[in-house]
């Protein structure tokens, strides 16, 4: 019988897209049912919006990108993970914003991993997001709402036994 994980409470955290419900679910593989694929997931037949990749200072303006960052928030990390990889497909695959939503998608991933069990994927999927972040906050220490140095401070300490890092946009 699948197990249905709900998300853990953040009551006061902020939402930057709350007309967008969270699932009623968080997947975990091997937990739960596959949102898209299984007829009972969460998504199952969910038509696939049009999204348009927003230029970095319009963000905001970006209810795909937004509700990411509520997905990641709340620990719907595989959710995240599929709505930032929307936006990436977009990019040129190269430049600083691909570089960035990567590096969040690889975020989502590791966590998901971390919760999984699964030491190396954290490890490797930490490793490249880092590596993809810095780069691009040498450039820009806040990207699309993101302070950059503090998340990857926030990184850091969850990859040292911390709390998964969280997304405030600014």
């Amino acid at each position: 019988m699948p197990r249905f994980e709900p998300a853990p409470p953040f009551p006061n955290w902020p939402r930057y897209a709350p007309e967008r419900p969270l699932p009623p679910y968080r997947y975990v593989p091997g937990l739960n049912p596959h949102p898209i694929r299984d007829p009972a997931g969460h998504s199952h037949q969910h038509r696939a919006e049009r999204v348009r990749l927003p230029a970095p200072d319009a963000w905001a303006s970006c209810l795909p990108y937004c509700h990411a960052v509520d997905l990641h928030n709340f620990a719907y990390w595989w959710e995240a993970h599929e709505a930032w990889e929307g936006l990436w497909q977009l990019t040129d695959k190269r430049g600083e914003q691909a570089q960035f939503l990567q590096g969040l998608i690889q975020v989502s991933a590791a966590l998901l991993k971390r919760h999984m069990g699964s030491p190396e994927g954290v490890r490797v999927l930490f490793g490249e997001a880092v590596g993809r972040l810095a780069g691009v906050a040498a450039a820009h220490p806040r990207y699309m709402g993101l302070d950059l140095p503090d998340y990857l401070g926030q990184i850091a300490a969850c990859r040292a036994g911390g709390p998964p890092p969280m997304i405030r946009l600014v």
